[in-house]
């Protein structure tokens, strides 16, 4: 093998490794988001105490967002409760876990109406943060399905590439 080889090889390997790597980290950033930060995080809420709290305010916001260079429209639940936890009393603005709970408008309208009513909606407080709570501690499977999805897409091709980049390299 001569030098012109070598360095070819050498250069297609760092080119590798530029594309390789952060698909692969993206992806398994990816399975940490999907079974640590959403499904156990998830499992613990579900086990927090449950508490009645006031909604003040809740609203259906359209909100533009840009990503890639394309413009779109994204819509969200805002919301404000308030509670009261170990006889102290909270704010809180949190609607669930992930991001797809924002966007439910069948907890949207409930939450409307509990507002309406001056009633209460369920909420779960960390009771090592009591200034933590979540109002919906669903597990819903299209965000589950998602983050699956793109965590198996990534860390394939990341794998992928070192893989073929391990076979290609000359012994």
């Amino acid at each position: 093998m001569d030098a012109t080889d070598n360095a070819s090889t050498r250069r297609s390997t760092g080119i590798g490794l530029i594309f390789a790597l952060p698909a692969l980290l993206i992806g398994l950033w990816s399975f940490k988001m999907l079974f640590w930060d959403f499904i156990w995080t998830a499992k613990q809420a579900q086990r927090w105490p449950q508490i009645q709290a006031t909604v003040v305010k809740v609203d259906w916001k359209y909100m533009s967002t840009r990503s890639a260079g394309v413009f779109g429209r994204e819509q969200q639940i805002v919301v404000q409760y308030e509670y009261v936890f170990q006889s102290a009393h909270h704010t809180g603005n949190k609607v669930g876990l992930e991001s797809f709970a924002a966007r439910d408008r069948t907890l949207y309208e409930h939450l409307r109406s509990v507002k309406l009513h001056h009633g209460t909606v369920d909420a779960r407080v960390d009771p090592d943060d009591p200034d933590q709570t979540v109002l919906d501690t669903h597990i819903r499977i299209l965000a589950v399905v998602v983050y699956t999805l793109v965590s198996c897409l990534f860390t394939g091709i990341g794998y992928g590439l070192l893989v073929a980049m391990g076979r290609a390299r000359p012994h």
